[in-house]
């Protein structure tokens, strides 16, 4: 079996008409099932608003617009592939399933050389295509997961179908290594942690300028061309990308995350010792730099002295208190949180008008805790200049069971869900609108066979269940056998060698997020480990079918090559095809019209009809309501901020706005003792004014009455207007007021602090 591959130079046949004609066929039913999922507008600074304001400004021709502490904190690929879709008016959800497309065909052409039967390579451009985490609960938001998935796809099948025709002329493998490079590059530009690939890439160049023959410094040469050219392409956006930030903003990275001079500021606060904990209680691993540890360093540090007042303030006091309640994570401020709340504190202390200022600040900052480790005024562990959390030795099985376990949960699709997007009433809706060309979740309902389509996809979902996990076993067993005989017949195998690469590279990328797991936030989730799904699958099948024509008798070898004929239908055959399309078409209307009818019964929800219509309140009658239990049918889920006419996304934890600015407070409110519209809903400032807001609520949240399992509570959203020309400049807290049934009192619900300046 090892070393059984046919000759490279063979011709592969690949595009058959049978696998034409199977891709048309693939390509149009995914795009079927997937045709009425909708997008989510929702108005998260750190990922969704973020990448889609982005692809707004860079359509409009201002790269990411005006410079702050959101415009560099992700890679620059996503929002160029966002606004490239909206330019050519193609709907973002359809762009990454056909970027999807384009990935599982050249997975095809890799595999060409070693897979020969047609309707072996069907297959595998099938199971990668219908792949359920392509369209599971969260690619309703427009985050980076698809992308990602299918680049990660992309560089693995190039790098394979290179390995696998290395014994052709070097020139003849330019095109594939130039094509290598690009998607290495949007690869590396999408996601900060890309480098989890590289146990893939690096033992597969070594396998490539080793395996071939002859093996002279002139053949190594001739042979690294390709390697050269994929390298020197990815090196060339990556810097293309960094010098258009430094044109624009004065800084050469491609995010501010992975930029030496933040590395050095974080990798300084994270380097003091803390004191020991009181009382002997323990501090949770995952709180990376403890506020209270970095009282001496304000006394030797001008730089992180200015940063005093957020750190040990109300934004930091609100942050430490959401990351307990939100994330279990006690004691402090979790290691995912803290990197998002020191920038967010350092543009509060003004260093963020442009990336040279900001730049200079964070090497500052640097420099001056460095200087004093280095003169033994601080206590400090050695110097660092990285985000990675110290590992020791005593989390190394917390670690490896982690992983573990994330590996069970890909095989068996643990936690897939296929949810349909949840309604906002998300003030950023019309830039969604204007950039995104996809289905809104606020726009329109459901058609009426999207409850079938999203059935079929559970159903396809239920299948992969099924046979994936067998199907890694049997590929485990394969690779063991093939791993023998190539060392008993001292063969050098590639297949054996992608599929060990492929081990490796996963194995990378799980111990990574678990190692954030335990030491700074929850991280192992498919939204994180979506990429080595069709990684993984790719080398499972890899080693199942290459060379499996040798294996076969030669009566099915010639049925099988019967599918690379081309097809011809004779008018019997063809009547028969259109007859059983139309039979399948039928079935569905059917289907869609006991859809839509079960849909008009339950249109009229009891109760909500009845619920009672809030009213306007003045100011005596608030003052008069008096306080009742506090209550948790409440939340504010954003805040924005009107600057110069235009609504500005502001993180919650970190509040902060000019005096005289008007602040949009979003979020839903629900009668806690009748799970009912409120009759009334308030804002309470600083404890003793009482604002009326009656008016701005009432706006639609599915998400709520579905998270409640409560249809009643769907129109619950408000989204209420707080002036600060009235406050004074400082620390204030904003409560909401729950006005109850009788109209007599007031439930006490969620706050948030801000501040003034």
């Amino acid at each position: 079996m090892a070393g059984s591959t046919p000759p490279a130079q063979a011709h592969e046949r690949f595009w058959s008409p049978a696998f034409l004609t199977a891709f048309g066929l693939g390509l149009a039913f995914k795009l079927w099932l997937i045709a009425d999922d909708k997008r989510s507008a929702i108005y998260a600074p750190h990922d969704d608003f973020n990448f889609v304001e982005h692809a707004r400004t860079i359509l409009d021709g201002q790269w990411f617009g005006s410079y702050d502490q959101f415009t560099l904190i992700k890679g620059p690929f996503y929002p160029l592939f966002i606004a490239l879709a909206s330019d050519l008016s193609v709907p973002l959800r359809i762009a990454e399933m056909l970027l999807h497309a384009l990935a599982c065909v050249v997975a095809v052409w890799a595999v060409a050389p070693a897979v020969r039967p047609a309707i072996v390579r069907i297959g595998i451009f099938a199971l990668l295509l219908f792949d359920p985490y392509t369209y599971e609960s969260t690619t309703a938001r427009v985050i980076r997961g698809d992308v990602m998935e299918a680049l990660a796809l992309l560089v693995v099948a190039l790098t394979v179908g290179i390995v696998l025709r290395r014994e052709r002329d070097v020139t003849s493998m330019v095109p594939p290594s130039a094509a290598l490079g690009l998607a290495l590059a949007a690869f590396l530009l999408t996601r900060e942690e890309g480098p989890w690939l590289y146990p893939f890439l690096v033992p597969l160049a070594v396998v490539y300028l080793l395996a071939g023959a002859p093996r002279s410094w002139r053949a190594f040469g001739k042979r690294s061309v390709p390697i050269v050219t994929a390298a020197g392409v990815a090196g060339t956006c990556w810097a293309a990308a960094a010098a258009e930030n430094l044109s624009v903003y004065g800084w050469f990275t491609t995010t501010e995350l992975t930029s030496p001079e933040f590395t050095s500021a974080y990798g300084a606060l994270a380097r003091i010792v803390p004191p020991p904990p009181k009382n002997g209680r323990r501090v949770d691993p995952r709180i990376p730099i403890q506020l209270p540890a970095l009282e001496p360093v304000y006394r030797v540090s001008p730089a992180a002295r200015e940063l005093q007042p957020y750190f040990d303030g109300a934004p930091g006091r609100a942050l430490t208190r959401q990351s307990c309640e939100v994330l279990k994570i006690c004691g402090g401020i979790a290691g995912g949180w803290f990197v998002w709340f020191f920038r967010d504190a350092v543009a509060l202390a003004g260093h963020y008008s442009s990336g040279v200022q900001a730049r200079h600040y964070y090497l500052t900052l640097a420099e001056e805790i460095d200087a004093a480790c280095e003169r033994k005024a601080l206590q400090c562990t050695a110097n660092r200049h990285t985000l990675a959390p110290k590992v020791p030795l005593s989390a190394a099985p917390f670690i490896l069971g982690d992983a573990l376990r994330a590996a069970m949960n890909l095989a068996r699709f643990d936690w897939l869900t296929f949810d349909d997007a949840a309604a906002t009433t998300a003030p950023v809706v019309d830039l969604f609108r204007s950039t995104v060309d996809d289905r809104l979740s606020v726009d329109v309902t459901d058609p009426a066979d999207h409850a079938l389509k999203r059935r079929d996809q559970r159903a396809i979902a239920s299948v992969y269940r099924k046979i994936v996990p067998p199907l890694t076993a049997l590929s485990f067993v394969a690779l063991g056998v093939r791993l023998v005989a190539s060392i008993r017949r001292r063969r050098f195998d590639p297949i054996a060698a992608i599929a060990l690469s492929c081990l490796a590279a996963a194995a990378t990328l799980l111990l990574l997020l678990a190692t954030i797991e335990e030491l700074s936030f929850p991280a192992l989730s498919f939204e994180y480990w979506k990429p080595l799904y069709p990684m993984t699958l790719f080398g499972n099948v890899l080693v199942l079918s290459a060379d499996a024509a040798s294996l076969l008798p030669a009566s099915v070898s010639r049925r099988l090559a019967r599918l690379e004929r081309p097809i011809t239908l004779s008018p019997a055959a063809l009547t028969a095809v259109v007859a059983c399309l139309l039979a399948f078409a039928g079935w569905r209307a059917l289907a869609a019209i006991d859809v839509r009818a079960y849909a008009a019964g339950a249109a009229v929800t009891p109760g909500i009809a009845a619920t009672p219509q809030p009213r306007i309140f003045d100011k005596t009658r608030l003052d008069a309501l008096a306080q009742r239990q506090p209550a948790t049918t409440a939340s504010f889920d954003g805040a924005l901020v009107e600057i110069h006419g235009a609504w500005h996304v502001q993180s919650l934890p970190t509040l902060a706005v000019k005096k005289g600015a008007t602040l949009k407070l979003v979020g839903w409110a629900a009668d806690p003792a009748t799970h009912l519209p409120s009759r009334g809903l308030m804002l309470i400032v600083d404890r003793v004014r009482r604002i009326d807001i009656t008016n701005e609520y009432g706006a639609d949240r599915e998400d709520v009455a579905a998270a409640f399992h409560n249809p009643a509570m769907r129109s619950t959203g408000y989204a209420a207007l707080l002036p600060t020309s009235a406050l004074a400049i400082g620390n204030h807290t904003v409560q909401l007021g729950i006005v109850t049934y009788d109209q007599s009192g007031y439930y006490p619900a969620a706050s948030i602090s801000f501040i003034v300046r």
